[in-house]
């Protein structure tokens, strides 16, 4: 027999009302924090300008060719890569479009929207410039978006309007033909505006 039974009652009482309490504290923060973060992909429209284009997953080894004329919708992670024969078009959820130009490879990172309209984040067009070159018409948007260019050098912001970025081994190159791109490297950040141009070479920041 137990020496003392209440001692035990109030024992369990305790921990039954602390577990009531994680309870009644997680489960709010559990929701608004799916509420926040929940997040819906888009494919992306892929067209063959000139020449065939390839498609690949990035876990995959076959690509996909896309041959001119041809629209085929891909997913995030998708790399697209161009010949010295070849151009393609990205077309977005949001109605962004990007050229690549011959010699191209991009990877598609992200292409996102919170699913809630509560969520405080943007909607997100990531993509990456391995090497080659693109040109990118940002689209206006409704609601908050975030495009953004990666590169082998630097990270670049693009609001609005047209621009043009090359990569290669020693550099990346922003253009801005229309509106505000925000170039960082190494921890410094440089605004291109309309008809300014700017270069990043090996970590080194935007000059």
């Amino acid at each position: 027999m137990r020496k003392n039974p209440e001692r035990t009652a109030w024992i369990v009482l305790f921990t039954a009302f602390g577990i009531f309490l994680a309870c009644a504290v997680s489960l709010p923060l559990g929701v608004r924090a799916y509420l926040f973060n929940a997040t819906t992909t888009f494919q992306t429209g892929l067209t063959s300008i000139r020449g065939t284009v390839l498609a690949k997953q990035v876990e995959e080894e076959i690509p996909t060719p896309i041959t001119r004329g041809v629209t085929h919708d891909i997913d995030e992670f998708t790399i697209v890569t161009t010949d010295d024969t070849s151009q393609a078009a990205l077309t977005f959820f949001e109605g962004s479009e990007v050229t690549l130009y011959n010699n191209t490879i991009l990877i598609i990172h992200q292409t996102r929207q919170p699913r809630f309209s509560i969520s405080p984040h943007p909607a997100q067009v990531v993509i990456e410039v391995v090497k080659g070159r693109i040109r990118v018409r940002v689209s206006p948007a409704d609601d908050a978006r975030r495009f953004e260019v990666k590169t082998p050098h630097a990270q670049v912001h693009l609001q609005n309007g047209s621009y043009a970025v090359e990569a290669s081994n020693e550099k990346t190159s922003v253009t801005t033909r229309a509106g505000q791109a925000d170039v960082t490297a190494q921890g410094e950040t440089v605004a291109v505006m309309q008809s300014e141009l700017t270069t990043v070479a090996v970590n080194a920041p935007p000059a």
